[in-house]
């Protein structure tokens, strides 16, 4: 169902739209696991049941003469999902090409990381050796939480490490003419979305990308906030390559004039208009994200499951375009 308002004010000057919507879609197709002697370990079925709910506002305003009129929209959405039903699982975790691990557990959100929890790094033999650990760690390693408390770390210490879902959306758009003048420009942004560093995993970004050296572990002389390559813990296997992928982004701005019509009807068109814009002409990231595009994700391959997302590798910057142009009306 979906139950909202829509409020006009100051006779159509300022306009709200707000929704709250709720839905649960069943039957959706999904591999489910079956036993061995039937020479298959899975096939496709309808088992999957998920349910939706989200809030959606739209302001809207528009003010002016003949002379300067402006007009501006801003819109927010927020959406929560939850796995209702796995066909009688509780739960399916799964890899990612760099064994990256995803968890779908029912009552939670359909995707979400999955792995060990960084705490620190391994400064030294005697912590090494006095803190919960398991036979991966290493001095200069990265050092995970205990979470169950048991002393040791192992398989029932990996907890959910958060999701590629956006907690929030939103957009900001603007409009203004001053005589043949105008100007328009839109803001938009992405907030509490996480995505899987897969550009981590290999050597080169290891030990070049500024990110992982300012800070890494040299020795037990030096108190490192970052872990050394090659030493101890698999870091595709905790959080340390899970990410903010929020961002804000100018994504467009276009300014214009056109001619006056006493102007174009001398020479006979019926208008003319110049005009310059840009593209992501200011984009603030995280700065916890080391990448160069939080909106760039793999779709292909393993990541075209619906159980597995998030995951970016080799993503292409954020490209800032300029365009002059005419426009010309016969």
């Amino acid at each position: 169902y979906d139950t909202g308002i829509d409020i006009d004010l100051f006779d159509s000057k300022l306009s709200i739209t707000a929704d709250y919507y709720y839905s649960i879609t069943d039957k959706l197709l999904l591999q489910q696991n079956v036993s061995f002697i039937t020479g298959h370990d899975n096939y496709w079925n309808n088992i999957g049941k998920i349910q939706n709910q989200g809030v959606e506002l739209v302001i809207s305003s528009s003010l002016g003469n003949d002379k300067f009129s402006w007009n501006g929209n801003f819109n927010i959405s927020a959406n929560k999902n939850k796995l209702i039903s796995l066909g009688g699982e509780e739960q399916f975790i799964n890899q990612g090409e760099r064994n990256e691990q995803y968890i779908s557990r029912v009552g939670e959100e359909a995707i979400q990381f999955y792995g060990y929890k960084m705490v620190g790094i391994w400064q030294n033999e005697e912590q090494l050796n006095s803190l919960p650990r398991s036979s991966e760690d290493a001095v200069g390693g990265i050092r995970v939480a205990d979470l169950n408390g048991d002393g040791i770390i192992d398989a029932d210490d990996r907890t959910t490490l958060g999701s590629p879902f956006p907690d929030f959306t939103w957009g900001f758009s603007n409009t203004f003419k001053y005589k043949g003048f105008d100007l328009y420009f839109l803001f938009q942004g992405s907030h509490g979305a996480e995505v899987f560093y897969g550009d981590g995993f290999y050597t080169e970004p290891r030990y070049l990308q500024r990110d992982f050296v300012d800070g890494r572990w040299f020795n037990e002389n030096f108190a490192a906030t970052k872990p050394r390559d090659k030493l101890g813990r698999d870091w595709v296997l905790t959080d340390y390559l899970i990410q903010d992928a929020s961002y804000i982004s100018l994504r467009e701005v276009i300014l214009g004039y056109t001619l006056p019509k006493s102007v174009i009807e001398k020479i006979k068109l019926e208008k003319v208009r110049f005009f310059v814009s840009a593209q992501n002409l200011l984009y603030l990231m995280s700065d916890d994200y080391f990448g160069l595009n939080p909106e760039g994700l793999n779709t292909s391959g393993l990541y075209s499951s619906p159980l597995i997302s998030g995951y970016q590798r080799g993503t292409f910057p954020i490209q800032k375009q300029f365009t002059v142009g005419l426009d010309i009306n016969f």
